[in-house]
């Protein structure tokens, strides 16, 4: 597989994304992420192309909320429960929330919650494929590849009031009240 890498300055930060032939096969929002990425497929850093420009195009858009939605064409490869699971959580609507007890009761597998978990946690491409609307069951926000503050920020562009907690030990949380 040949995959062309390139680098994105976004109106939320620096990102980076690898495509095959198909589309989209990777969005990453670290650095140290793609770096592994791109020594495990040789893949080829290319400065511009056509789809270079759409998807910078499609991130700067969602993230000044012009647009709620993708078109950039993807290439997703998983296990095929991974890809019921990403399917899914393509199908959460902007503005909106799921828990990961909705998509495992969605996918046909109630009690998978945390297989749902971590498919989720290997979403290759997060914000297109909005693994950011999952929160826990009780409104915490658990986990983001990109870390909690993107997440928190991603939530937030979509209208969720997101509200620090703290624990009696005096760590740090957050919930969508």
């Amino acid at each position: 597989m040949c995959l062309k890498f390139y680098e994105l300055n976004t109106k939320l930060g620096q990102m980076w994304a690898a495509f095959s032939d198909v589309g989209i096969v990777k969005l990453c929002i670290n650095n140290t992420e793609m770096k592994e990425y791109l020594q495990k497929h040789k893949g080829q850093v290319v400065d511009s192309s056509k789809e270079k420009e759409i998807l910078l195009k499609e991130l700067n858009s969602f993230f000044t909320g012009k647009t709620k939605s993708f078109n950039i064409p993807l290439d997703l490869r998983g296990t095929d429960f991974q890809l019921r699971v990403w399917n899914e959580l393509a199908k959460v609507p902007y503005g909106e929330v799921r828990t990961y007890k909705d998509i495992s009761i969605k996918i046909g597998c109630p009690k998978g919650y945390r297989a749902v978990g971590m498919a989720n946690n290997r979403n290759p491409i997060p914000i297109i494929i909005p693994c950011h609307r999952i929160i826990g069951h009780n409104g915490d926000l658990v986990g983001f590849g990109g870390g909690m503050d993107y997440k928190v920020r991603l939530l937030e562009l979509e209208g969720h009031d997101v509200k620090t907690k703290e624990t009696k030990a005096g760590k740090k949380y957050y919930i969508i009240q």
